[in-house]
């Protein structure tokens, strides 16, 4: 019997399918089985992966007739595994040779862990690197599935959790994590590159962005309860995910209650009317300055909690100290233009001044049919 099944699904993944077999059965670790899932593959990767199950005992095949996608195709991979502890993998990843042996270890040294994870650098379609993942943290998977592509975890999780959701493609694993980390109470790092994950133009998360990002937000509908528990202190981070619902265009009825519960700054902003007003602009960053330059003459001034940004001007508007916005609060709408992720703390600012009458830039371009640009990944 073997210690550890590793199931590979695979559609058309013949230019990089060999160099990931060939990391499996490099391991330092032998005790494995290898089951592969050819999910409805129209190259020659039925041919390849034949010919290793041809040289290797431990590799056994599966062919769907139909491409199934990933879930189903995981799902009929580990329907047949005999292993007491499960992984997965890809065809374009590669596994360093001491990977399994690594994680093997860490869940035979302690019986209360259900699954650890390991860290993995990035490379490109010619296998060069091209920089490293973000650390796994426990407390932070809520926010961002850091897990990764490198795990282990006892085959008891299957049993008593299921398959995974066929209904969350492209988002699976995270689905799976967000079970496992419910039921368990962790995944603990392996703080060790164990894993090579290759990032090219036919890769699933560079083809199908939009997709993902909509299967992301049904997946923290799914979990929302659990989420909300998890960042009850993390405010400024489930206000990031608020906002990701409502640019993806996805009805926010059934969660906006639980939410509006936490975090009432959000229920006073959806309430707003700002189409109707003159503003402050609370934030003379790049995202204040944008909104200057999409508002045209409907912005009268800026101001910024940095007090040395006091009476400068910028785009012809004079900066303001908080104080001196607050005395003026009841004439304008005050738009806070900074990044959706720090837009809770100058809300409740706001909102512990007495001042109700507020909107986020990030909204007012939602609400304006223009997703995307009040926002920037460089910060504020």
């Amino acid at each position: 019997m073997p210690e550890v099944s590793i199931v590979l699904p695979t559609y058309n993944g013949e230019r990089y399918i060999r160099k990931s077999i060939d990391s499996i059965r490099s391991q330092t670790f032998t005790e494995w089985e290898l089951i592969i899932v050819n999910d409805g593959s129209s190259d020659h990767t039925g041919k390849i992966i034949e010919e290793y199950a041809k040289m290797d005992s431990r590799i056994q095949i599966i062919h769907n007739e139909t491409n199934l996608m990933i879930p189903a195709a995981l799902n009929k991979g580990f329907a047949e595994a005999k292993g007491e502890l499960f992984t997965w993998t890809s065809d374009d990843n590669i596994y360093f040779p001491r990977a399994l042996e690594t994680m093997y270890k860490r869940l035979k040294e302690e019986k209360e862990l259900y699954m650890v994870c390991a860290d993995m650098e990035f490379i490109d379609s010619e296998g060069k690197a091209t920089g490293k993942e973000k650390h796994y943290i426990d407390d932070h998977i809520c926010e961002k599935n850091f897990v990764g592509a490198c795990f282990m975890y006892r085959s008891e999780i299957y049993r008593e959790i299921g398959g995974y959701d066929e209904k969350m493609r492209y988002v699976e694993d995270y689905d799976y994590w967000l079970r496992v980390r419910k039921r368990y109470g962790r995944i603990e790092r392996i703080p060790e590159v164990l894993y090579l994950y290759r990032r090219h133009e036919n890769s699933l998360s560079e083809k199908k962005k939009k997709a993902v990002a909509m299967q992301l937000i049904k997946l923290r509908e799914k979990h929302i309860d659990f989420i909300l528990e998890q960042l009850k202190d993390k405010k400024n981070s489930l206000c990031s995910i608020f906002y990701q619902f409502i640019e993806n265009g996805y009805s926010i009825e059934k969660i906006k209650e639980k939410i509006f519960c936490q975090i009432p700054e959000l229920k006073l902003e959806m309430r707003c009317d700002p189409f109707q007003s003159n503003f402050i602009i609370f934030g003379a960053g790049k995202y204040g300055c944008r909104a200057a330059k999409i508002l045209k003459g409907r912005a009268e001034y800026f101001a910024d909690n940095d007090k040395n940004k006091a009476g400068q001007y910028q785009y012809g508007l004079k900066i303001l100290t908080f104080e001196e916005m607050k005395s003026l609060s009841d004439r304008y709408c005050i738009l806070i233009a900074v990044s959706k992720e720090k837009i809770y703390e100058m809300a409740h600012q706001l909102t512990e001044n007495r001042i109700y009458n507020f909107c986020s830039f990030y909204l007012y371009m939602l609400k304006n049919n223009f997703p995307g640009e009040a926002e920037d990944n460089s910060g504020d």
